[in-house]
């Protein structure tokens, strides 16, 4: 495993690979991942820092919105006209904001999906090509339906009147197992139940050589000959202070 923490490296920092992957939420882990296994060298630069899932495991509410959110959980949508500004909760750090989600995963609507491959020309992106791949992600992530003995007393009721009126309720898709019902995926699940993407792909990613640089802030694309060859930015120190520069190459 190799992951660097641009708070305790020289500067400046410089490495190379086939691929550089910004961000390691949800889409640059999976696509480092995937990278990976087909043989590709791969630098992935992720401008939060770097905590073990056994660390971030023991996390208080406190420490998890200072450590892990970024600007602890104070980043807002200005609203446009007369819509009111909305909290909008981003991960920092590796993992992204998938370590701080509910764990709901929702595959994409097929008439979505069918708008896509009709409408807008995207062949093989439609309910039939995509299946595959939803169905390999929720294996991985171990998506199941929430377990009754999580559902809340509240909620049960909830389900009961919904049903004496012909509703149908169905339990939540969520990428968890063993859960307990301790009521704080937002701020990492304490009994290790919830599978973001920091304990199954970019573990898989590192585990086949991939190297992960936290604490780098990209800030600019490196251009040569017209062509995008790498990117460089700033390393960070503790609390998001810069430390020095860095610049990876990629093929």
């Amino acid at each position: 495993m190799s992951v660097v923490a641009g708070r305790e490296a020289g500067s400046p920092l410089e490495d190379s690979a086939d691929v550089v992957i910004v961000g390691s939420g949800a889409s640059g882990a999976v696509l480092a991942k995937e990278l990976i296994a087909d043989g590709r060298s791969v630098i992935l630069v992720e401008e939060g820092p770097w905590y073990t899932p056994e660390q971030k495991q023991r996390f208080t509410v406190p420490e998890a919105m200072q450590k892990l959110f970024r600007a602890g959980g104070a980043t807002v949508a200005t609203g446009v006209g007369d819509t009111p500004v909305i909290s909008n909760p981003l991960g920092w750090g590796a993992g992204g904001s998938s370590v701080l989600t509910g764990g709901v995963c929702f595959r994409t609507p097929e008439p979505i999906l069918s708008t896509w491959e009709t409408g807008v020309g995207l062949e093989g992106f439609g309910p039939d090509g995509m299946a595959p791949y939803f169905d390999e992600i929720e294996r991985d992530l171990h998506v199941a339906p929430t377990p009754e003995a999580a559902l809340s007393d509240a909620l049960k009721r909830f389900r009961g009147g919904a049903e004496a009126l012909g509703l149908e309720m169905l339990n939540t898709p969520r990428n968890m197992s063993g859960c307990r019902g301790a009521s704080r995926c937002n701020f990492v699940c304490p009994v290790d139940a919830k599978h973001s993407v920091d304990r199954n792909y970019l573990p898989a990613a590192l585990e086949g050589g991939m190297t992960l640089v936290c604490d780098g802030l990209a800030q600019k694309l490196i251009v040569e000959g017209g062509q995008v060859v790498g990117v460089k930015g700033r390393l960070l120190a503790a609390g998001g202070k810069p430390k020095g520069r860095f610049a990876v190459r990629g093929k």
